[in-house]
């Protein structure tokens, strides 16, 4: 396998720069120089050896700071450039000067941009100094950041900047990594929030103290991805995972402080569930709905229908496919169309001690409606993976039309029981 190389780059201006002291603590460096490259490439020399690349682009009018100039009145005395400083660094990776456009219109912004990404390859750990170069540089190299972690995933280990000040001898440098690191727990958080997937939220919680939210994280996913109905209606892992989120906060750290309402946004979604509840299954059904897993939707919509029957009439054993079976065709075709003693080896007294306390329901026929037209409209149609003949099969929007639909009528019935559950509103 490939060993992903260590890249340094960064941006060379035109200025006649002045001599400074540049100092900072993460990354700890403490060195005077004209060029802020070679404080911040020594701070992460230890990054680096062969088969690494450190990357300076410049324009044709910053060529004079990158090559060696002769001293005016001297004999062939040479003024030391970054190139020459940089090899001083003794770093035993290549260092290359490469050659962009002045950035002065889109076309030439664009060409920049593309410049830099072709010198990229696949898993590049980056460090990027952003000090010097044309004013939009900052917002160019956050997008191509984003656009390179996703089309070569690249890693970004460092983005510094040096804060020079003619005014002062020392200029600290700034580490400004953690913003890169904010905007992945946005993309993370949001694609969790969008699609149901945790997988990339949870690669980038790090550390041991963290680590029941990563497991309740990825449990979370699973029990919706492939409709772990148990586990949703028990809630101990949702509830749980609602409580660890609860513990994240409370640090000086201004990167962690700006996470913080990231992790709230993300802890919402699990604070209605409820132990041993049926409705947990309800807010499930909301939340494939809101990340288009319309099948899992339209599945746990039909089920948790029938459990949340079994909790009205109080049957404790949630999994009994048969018990299941006659609350679900019940309600479906009501006492005067349900046939009686179909179901061998299932008691008949059972079955009409069943069907004579759902008929105690005064929302029973508005229930039943839903999960037929569920079930008949939807679920056959995606669980067969739309081969069926005679009705033939709907298209995503129908099918999507069909559980937001019903799901709303839902949250009417349960309305009237005191259970509030947020409808979809679309447009």
């Amino acid at each position: 396998m490939k060993k992903s190389r260590n890249v340094f780059i960064s941006f060379l201006g035109t200025n006649p720069y002045s001599a400074s002291r540049y100092v900072g603590k993460d990354p700890e460096v403490d060195m005077t120089t004209r060029f802020v490259q070679v404080a911040t490439l020594k701070s992460v020399a230890h990054h680096f050896g062969p088969g690494d690349k450190v990357y300076i682009f410049t324009t044709t009018g910053a060529l004079k700071n990158w090559n060696d100039q002769p001293i005016p009145g001297t004999n062939n005395e040479m003024d030391a450039r970054l190139h020459s400083e940089l090899r001083e660094l003794e770093i035993d990776s290549d260092i290359e000067n490469i050659h962009v456009e002045d950035g002065q219109t889109q076309e030439e912004l664009w060409a920049i941009f593309t410049t830099i990404f072709d010198v990229l390859e696949d898993g590049d750990n980056l460090f990027f100094d952003i000090t010097h170069g044309f004013r939009s540089l900052p917002l160019l190299m956050l997008v191509l950041i984003n656009y390179a972690k996703f089309l070569k995933n690249v890693t970004v280990s460092g983005i510094f900047y040096g804060a020079y000040d003619k005014n002062r001898w020392e200029s600290p440098i700034w580490n400004l990594t953690d913003f890169s690191k904010l905007q992945d727990w946005t993309n993370n958080a949001n694609i969790f929030l969008r699609t149901g997937n945790a997988k990339g939220l949870v690669k980038q919680i790090k550390g041991d103290t963290l680590k029941d939210v990563k497991v309740g994280l990825e449990r979370f996913s699973e029990f919706t991805l492939v409709n772990r109905g148990m586990d949703i209606y028990k809630g101990d892992e949702i509830i749980k995972l609602s409580q660890n989120l609860n513990t994240i906060g409370a640090s000086d750290n201004p990167a962690d402080k700006a996470a913080e309402p990231i992790f709230k946004k993300v802890r919402d979604t699990f604070e209605p569930y409820k132990k041993d509840s049926s409705i947990n299954g309800f807010h499930a059904v909301r939340w494939c709905i809101d990340n288009g897993l319309i099948q899992q939707a339209a599945t746990l919509l039909e089920e948790f229908i029938i459990t949340y029957l079994m909790d009205l009439i109080g049957i404790p054993n949630k999994t009994s496919s048969v018990t299941r079976s006659v609350i679900l065709s019940f309600a479906k075709s009501g006492p005067a169309e349900y046939r009686y003693g179909t179901r061998p080896d299932y008691s008949l007294e059972k079955e009409k001690k069943i069907c004579d306390d759902l008929f105690k329901i005064e929302e029973l026929s508005d229930i039943g409606a839903i999960a037929k037209d569920i079930s008949n409209s939807v679920r056959n149609d995606v669980n067969h993976a739309g081969f069926r003949k005679s009705p033939g099969p709907k298209s995503y929007m129908d099918i999507r039309t069909i559980t937001i639909e019903q799901f709303n009528k839902l949250c009417d019935v349960l309305a009237t029981r005191g259970h509030q559950i947020e409808k979809i509103i679309e447009g």
